[in-house]
């Protein structure tokens, strides 16, 4: 809209000049008029007073001054409207980015490391009974035992069966009995006496303490001398 205006104000003035040519020429013709009358009056005699001639302003000279004032207004009023022109433009309204609203960030859940249940230990496994010494003087023996063993069933230590001498069944006729009560000696009589001073092996085989656990080692070879003496 502006430029428009801008492209007009050219033709507006050069329309306000033509209109104001006629009222200049018309204001211009008085002025030679009353100029060409003074002029052509014949001089007057010496001494006497020539009357001075005042020419009042027609009302024709004055209109051109109010017409030339009135033409030179509009060029004022047209350099103005694109002024009021600009100011009836729109302001454009700054534009207002919005700040994004942050973005909640899921706070991560916390990892709980599985406590490894403590290993189970395994109760150490009780010691498992020896013989402590095997004792001969004429025809019997002790053997010592370092706990109190079975008395009865399998692995009882009062049973024939799970004793050798020399490599061989202890010969007919033998007994054997607990020496204590809790039986860890047994007394083992033979119907012979063996020979005082003579070396000898007594093997134990598969017996187990009062709470079960086998010999150790098993079978026990225990060397031994028979008493020099009577016993």
């Amino acid at each position: 809209m502006i430029r428009r205006l801008r492209s007009l104000t050219p033709m507006l003035v050069v329309a306000i000049v033509a209109a104001c040519a006629p009222s200049t020429a018309a204001l211009s013709s008085p002025a030679s008029t009353t100029t060409a009358a003074s002029t052509a009056s014949p001089a007057a005699p010496a001494g006497t007073a020539v009357p001075t001639q005042t020419v009042a302003p027609s009302p024709a000279s004055a209109t051109p001054t109010a017409t030339a004032s009135a033409a030179s207004a509009p060029p004022t009023v047209v350099v103005a409207t694109p002024t009021l022109a600009a100011s009836l433009a729109p302001t454009p309204q700054p534009t207002v980015l919005s700040t994004p609203s942050p973005v909640a960030t899921p706070s991560p859940t916390p990892t709980l490391a599985a406590t490894p249940s403590p290993a189970a230990t395994a109760s150490p496994a009780p010691p498992r009974p020896t013989v402590t010494l095997v004792h001969s003087a004429d025809n019997y023996m002790h053997v010592q035992f370092d706990r109190a063993m079975r008395q009865s069933g399998k692995g009882a230590v009062n049973s024939l069966d799970v004793y050798k001498l020399d490599g061989r069944a202890l010969p007919p006729g033998s007994t054997v009995i607990c020496g204590s009560p809790s039986c860890d000696v047994v007394r083992i009589d033979m119907p012979e006496n063996l020979i005082r001073g003579s070396a000898h092996v007594m093997l134990v085989t598969g017996v187990v303490d009062a709470a079960g656990s086998p010999l150790s080692p098993d079978p026990t070879s225990m060397p031994f001398r028979t008493d020099t003496t009577s016993g």
